[in-house]
């Protein structure tokens, strides 16, 4: 160490110990006022007023810093030229920081600060047993966090830097998390809720948010404004309670928008590294969005670029090895892998438009290219559906959850002939079981494709010509959701077909039953005087009490003798008859009304027994696709409009509706959500008729333009 960095390390540590230099005392303290509206307003007109600048640093960079595991280096790569600026040997106890002009890293007991296009060493600070929370600059201006993180006895140190050299420094009792900077001011998360706002020139607090909305665990600066939050993004604003943009779908391995910073470090080598979130935030009407409304998941080798509500997908895009570092800039999205590729994928479609070479060997790479831009788009674009499916079938073990994620989408699809996909995947026993099984459900919740689902139990199993059974249940629950009657005979078969599935039963008498006709009473009850008396090893037992009920459902009071039957049959397992006993319950009871009573003909005499039985019940069994399409026709020049707003012209939207038994709409959503104050009450003004569902009803209806 130079005689000159001794003397810096020195006087920080004595500025540390007397707890702040340059004005840095007076951040952080205990009278500070929240959410003071001067204040912010204050911070805001900073921010306007450096806007500009931002934006002309910002898209002025394209660096990318790397590091490899043997032997561990750290290097920086001018992407915009192409070549190598430096490298350095270094033992990383996490990962390293870029702020704006310099790089920080945590090496044994120090914090070392580089120049970003040098690589010198332009200072060394003693980590007083802290963690390198994070680092951030703009320009020549950053700050450095430090903090034992946690929460009851945690400690935090924030320091400033100008050009590479410590400045002012500030210490508090309380976990820190990864901070921001623009315009000359450091923002600075900690205690989950709040985030001070530091004038880098003096360290002195100007500004307290306090949000209880949200946890706010990192910060970050773009183009003038400024972000904070975790598991969902915030603007800073004028609003004191700012509302989160988050993903409402679940993401395999839960990775957050924004880090959590009072979680310890991640290493170099960690897998956060190769599964995150990318994207750009933007402020919209006040409130954090998603750049082009898009939210990028790295997993790995695969790219998904999904819609901000993380429903649906654009594009699927594999990658050569596994990524390690991923960045949204001008052109798409930057990621770079573990063989020093660096791949720029275009945002339209994913096609690789720039790519480079960095070095073999990396296992973590940061990036701040925000103004690379790439050329034209290379090679062809396979259909998203083929994308999909190509990625629902990948067979790296690691990519499970990925590929459960790859036929929730597929299956989001409005085309018919993704069905015919979903279908393959269901029934493909090469697949891993819990891939399998969500395309199975993901089946069930098809309303289009009808031929695809008809020809699928067309067909049955076949020893000597080696064709298995399809999934008769899946298609049973989709034939019913799409209100496909063509399917009640081949339901029948299935019925009839020893090789059908025991699990296949329960769903396939449920459809039957729900489809209401009386074709299927007599099959039901062949199959029930051949099975009830099956040993509990058959695994028939809860399709025999579905068949029992949809039997009971169908044939109505005539079912009677059948369900004694079963009931006093000693060889029967006392499963099977205590559920035809149930059923038989079922028949004697009076039927409701539909306010709740038994009907009876007030002008009878003493009120004689006038119940309703289910044989005279002429409500529909359940409510269908088919139903809604003949409620929804006078509506549709109304629905179809919903489909054109101010901002842009979607060609579908999905309605998901929830519909009691009487016929009240519970609930009704939209895909996309920005839809649902049109749809919604044109959707819940339609008169839907009571029927003999037993529960409520789950309805998805397509629009189309």
């Amino acid at each position: 160490m130079t005689s000159s960095l001794r003397l810096l390390s020195l006087t920080l540590g004595l500025c540390l110990a007397l707890t702040g230099c340059g004005g840095g005392g007076s951040a952080f303290g205990d009278t500070f006022p929240d959410n003071h509206g001067e204040h912010i307003a204050l911070v805001l007109n900073r921010l306007e007023a450096n806007r500009a600048r931002a934006t002309s640093v910002r898209r002025e960079s394209a660096i990318a810093l790397t590091v490899s595991a043997s032997p561990s280096r750290l290097s920086a790569f001018d992407l915009a030229a192409s070549r190598s600026l430096w490298e350095s040997a270094v033992e990383l106890r996490s990962v390293p920081q870029l702020a704006g002009r310099s790089v920080v890293t945590h090496e044994g007991s120090e914090v070392v600060v580089r120049d970003l296009r040098t690589g010198r060493v332009t200072a060394r600070i003693d980590d007083r047993s802290l963690n390198l929370v994070g680092a951030a600059g703009e320009g020549g201006d950053g700050v450095i966090v430090l903090s034992t993180g946690g929460g009851v006895g945690a400690f935090s140190v924030v320091q400033g830097l100008h050009d590479g050299t410590p400045t002012f420094s500030a210490q508090m009792n309380q976990a820190f998390g990864a901070p921001a900077v623009s315009a000359g001011m450091a923002f600075v998360p900690w205690g989950h809720q709040n985030l001070s706002v530091l004038d880098l020139s003096s360290g002195s607090e100007i500004a307290r948010l306090r949000s209880g909305d949200g946890v706010i665990a990192s910060a970050s600066a773009l183009d003038g404004n400024v972000f904070f939050g975790q598991s969902g993004v915030a603007l800073l604003s004028a609003e004191t309670s700012p509302a989160f943009a988050v993903l409402e779908q679940d993401m395999p391995a839960n990775p957050q928008l924004l880090r959590d910073a009072y979680q310890p470090p991640q290493g170099a080598n960690s897998a956060q590294n190769r599964v995150r979130l990318a994207y750009r935030p933007v402020a919209e009407a006040g409130q954090a969005g998603f750049s082009d409304g898009t939210v990028y998941l790295v997993f790995y080798r695969l790219v998904f670029a999904l819609t901000e509500d993380g429903r649906l997908a654009s594009w699927v895009a594999q990658i050569p090895r596994d990524a390690v570092g991923a960045q949204v800039v001008d052109g798409g999205v930057l990621v770079i892998d573990e063989g020093g590729g660096a791949h720029l994928l275009s945002t339209d479609d994913g096609r690789e438009v720039w790519s480079a070479e960095l070095g073999a060997g990396l296992v973590f790479a940061s990036i701040a290219a925000e103004g690379l831009t790439g050329g034209a788009p290379r090679g062809e674009a396979m259909p998203l559906r083929d994308q999909l499916l190509s990625a629902a079938q990948n067979t790296d073990g690691r990519l499970v959850p990925l590929r459960e994620l790859a036929v929730r989408l597929l299956a989001a699809m409005p085309e018919a002939d993704v069905t015919a996909n979903v279908i393959a995947l269901c029934e493909d026993r090469t697949v891993t079981a819990s891939v399998r099984n969500a395309a199975c459900d993901a089946l069930a919740t098809r309303t289009l494709g009808n031929d695809h689902v008809i020809a699928a139990l067309d067909r049955h199993a076949t020893f000597l010509r080696g064709v298995r059974p399809p999934p008769v249940g899946a298609l049973a629950r989709a034939a019913l959701g799409m209100g496909e009657r063509r399917a009640i005979p081949l339901l029948v078969g299935h019925l009839r077909d020893p090789e059908t599935a025991a699990a296949d039963i329960v769903p396939l008498s449920e459809a039957l039953a729900s489809f209401g006709d009386g074709s299927a009473v007599g099959p039901l009850a062949d199959f029930i005087r051949l099975y009830h008396a099956e040993s509990s090893d058959s695994g028939l037992e809860p399709g025999l009490a579905a068949a029992l009920q949809a039997y009971r459902t169908l044939a109505g009071p005539t079912s009677r003798e059948l369900l004694t039957e079963v009931a006093d049959d000693a060889i029967a397992l006392e499963s099977v008859r205590n559920a035809a006993r149930a059923q038989l319950a079922s028949l004697d009871a009076p039927a409701p009304s539909e306010t709740g009573t038994p009907t009876t003909d007030p002008g009878t005499e003493g009120g004689a027994d006038m119940t309703i039985t289910e044989a005279d019940d002429t409500r529909p069994a359940a409510l269908t696709n088919t139903m809604l399409a003949e409620l929804y026709e006078p509506h549709m020049p109304q629905l179809e409009r919903c489909l054109v707003t101010p901002e842009r012209v979607f060609q579908h939207a999905r309605v998901v509706l929830v519909v009691d038994p009487q016929g009240e709409v519970l609930m009704v959503t939209t895909n996309p959500p920005a839809l649902n104050a049109c749809i919604e009450p044109i959707v819940r003004g339609v008169t839907y008729p009571a029927s003999r569902a037993r529960g409520r009803q789950h309805l998805t209806y397509e629009i189309h333009r």
